[in-house]
């Protein structure tokens, strides 16, 4: 089941995004639409044969964790989590994985030493109730991912 976006946030509140406006065709319809846009890896090798891109010379700069950065992580793309948008810091600890990067808005995605440190963020927030569980890196997540796939194939030839 690929997870679409189901509100968006505008100057300060949501609307309703794509997930929530396909909910009553597919309850009217019977049927489960097939979302070929994020977090398909489908797109992601789409835009970068468009663009003739290698995926280890891109990346994806995105405001959830939930789409943008987990379409990278399937893609197999660096991944920069942007947080003026609808993902908050506080919602980080929270997720099975983790961007490569963590910057503190899209306009400093050009800019060199500000991205966040998730360990220094939880430091200075540590009064708070929430407790950080690191999950692998970057590396280990797009190993374990690689290997998944060869195995998967594998397991299709037979």
């Amino acid at each position: 089941m690929v997870e679409v976006d189901i509100t968006d946030r505008s100057q300060d509140s949501y609307v309703p995004a794509c997930g929530s406006l396909i909910k009553p065709i597919e309850l009217a319809s019977g049927r489960v639409p097939y979302y070929i846009g994020k977090p398909n890896p489908l797109i992601m090798r789409a835009a970068l044969d468009k663009l003739q891109v290698a995926r280890t010379e891109a990346c994806i700069v995105g405001d959830r964790l939930d789409t943008d950065i987990l379409a990278g992580i399937q893609s197999e793309i660096r991944t920069v989590l942007v947080l003026s948008g609808v993902t908050t810091m506080a919602d980080v600890p929270l997720c099975a994985f983790r961007p490569d990067c963590i910057l503190p808005s899209v306009g400093h995605v050009l800019e060199d030493g500000v991205e966040l440190d998730e360990d220094e963020w939880a430091a200075a927030h540590s009064n708070h109730s929430v407790h950080l569980t690191h999950g692998p890196s970057a590396t280990q997540r797009r190993s374990t991912h690689a290997k998944m796939q060869k195995d998967a194939a594998n397991t299709h030839k037979e």
